[in-house]
């Protein structure tokens, strides 16, 4: 054996002679018990794809694999669609390739990023708390249901969870290499990187990337970061904005060359927002319940229909357009949605708008779509939030240094005060929270006699 491979092998023994490497098998072999739970006792290996925007995620990737289109269309001519950014979709072509198609591979590699995350998670919470806390935080994440089940869904949940967390603990890892520019800088650049697949996964995802930013390039946000100079702080915003870029641009490069108008992302916020208005209107409930659903896609099939018919006649009197007929039909719809939700927020007043946040967050924050004052999610809740509230007091003197942990909560709570929720919009925030739930549990535990988890 090569002196390099032999020091290779070395290292490898001893992280796994560690307690994280340990740790890391335990999680491992617990996602792999889990993955069997589901797909073998519960037998969802070779169930139809679920989700409700499962089937269209699985048309746009079987079309880009075998086409080279982001397309819904079932046969020729396979118009383009600027409907949803590519990144899921080539995700999941991606695994139909290298499986011929297989639902059961993309479950089994959903269920490792679900298990990825929660070790990246005990990762970064070690950065802010105690090896005990840190734990019990990483096997929450590895149990909690809520996440547990995604899965076995063609839906972005659980690659969005694992790249919200990836991004927090790449500039964390940033802000650890002040004194070492050179190596500083990838990390930064992949902190910017990563925010530009979050966003190709999750339109919603669009600004966050502004957050590490102001917080690389102001003093007061991060602490210790006194000691780099101007340039250093403007060339990491410089390389975040790259590494950002390189996932952006391309895609609004083809959504402006298709839709003749810049779009960087996707033109589907028009739909979410007149939704949400919906909600502050009292339309629609909070908990999108099956009728609410039902109600949603009826009336957004009336509104494409009459668009269609519109563009239809427009073409029929001659007056001709460059851009494709399915894209004109997604354009036209979702600047007519964000008119009418306009129109339906000024509606509603300012008041109205108040009084239901409580209502709004605490079922963004739910387990389940039922309302969050039914027995069952009452307690939970207050459970929750007792464990929260405790864990955030266990670490007051040092929480202006956590921060990061609040800049995916307090980004999506931002973003889904204007658009429409869902209680599984804001998982990609939860293991952040997790931490602080995790705290007052493994606080009493220290104060047992015996020591579940040493010293």
């Amino acid at each position: 054996m090569k002196p390099d491979q032999s020091a290779f092998v070395s290292t490898i023994k001893q992280f796994f002679n560690s307690f994280d490497g340990r740790f890391l098998l335990l999680l491992t072999l617990l996602g792999v018990i889990e993955a069997w739970l589901f797909l073998g006792l519960l037998g969802q290996a070779y169930a139809p794809i679920q989700g409700g925007d499962g089937p269209f995620y699985n048309r746009l990737a079987i079309n880009l694999m075998d086409h080279g289109v982001c397309s819904y269309a079932l046969q020729p001519p396979y118009l383009p669609t600027v409907e949803r950014p590519p990144g899921y979709p080539l995700f999941l072509a991606a695994i139909y390739l290298v499986s011929g198609r297989s639902v059961l591979m993309v479950r089994l590699v959903q269920f490792a990023f679900f298990t990825a995350t929660a070790w990246l998670l005990y990762l970064l919470a070690l950065r802010f708390v105690n090896r005990a806390t840190a734990v019990v935080t990483a096997l929450l994440c590895a149990t909690y249901w809520p996440l547990l089940v995604m899965p076995v869904f063609h839906l972005t949940e659980t690659l969005a969870t694992f790249l919200a967390v990836l991004c927090v603990y790449l500039w964390v890892r940033a802000m650890e290499y002040i004194a070492h520019p050179q190596r500083q800088r990838w990390y930064v650049f992949l902190t910017g990187l990563m925010c530009g697949v979050a966003t190709q996964i999750r339109p919603s995802f669009v600004f966050f990337v502004v957050m590490p930013m102001v917080a690389f390039a102001v003093p007061a946000f991060a602490p210790g970061s006194q000691a780099m100079s101007l340039r250093q702080r403007l060339s990491g915003c410089g390389l975040m904005a790259l590494g950002y870029a390189l996932c952006i641009v391309p895609w609004a490069v083809r959504n402006t060359i298709v839709a003749h108008r810049f779009l960087p992302v996707s033109a589907n916020g028009g739909l979410s927002l007149y939704v949400s208005a919906q909600q502050y209107a009292g339309e629609r409930t909070y908990e999108m319940t099956n009728s609410d659903w039902q109600a949603v896609i009826k009336e957004r099939k009336q509104h494409l229909d009459a668009v269609a018919a519109k563009l239809a006649h427009s073409r029929a009197t001659g007056a001709d357009s460059d851009i494709a007929p399915s894209v004109q039909l997604e354009l036209v719809s979702n600047a007519q949605f964000t008119q009418e939700a306009k129109q339906k927020f000024a509606s509603c007043g300012l008041g109205r708008i108040l009084r239901s946040l409580p209502h709004r967050y605490l079922t963004f924050w739910g387990s389940n779509d039922d309302p969050p004052w039914t027995p069952q999610n009452f307690t939970r809740n207050i459970i929750l939030g007792v464990l929260l509230v405790a864990g955030i007091w266990l670490y007051r003197k040092n929480i202006k240094m956590h921060w990061p942990l609040w800049m995916m909560p307090l980004y999506l709570m931002a973003v889904h005060t204007l658009y429409h929720i869902e209680y599984r919009y804001s998982f990609p925030a939860r293991p952040f929270l997790m931490i602080y739930i995790s705290s007052m549990p493994t606080y009493l535990l220290s104060r047992l006699p015996f020591k579940p988890f040493g010293k």
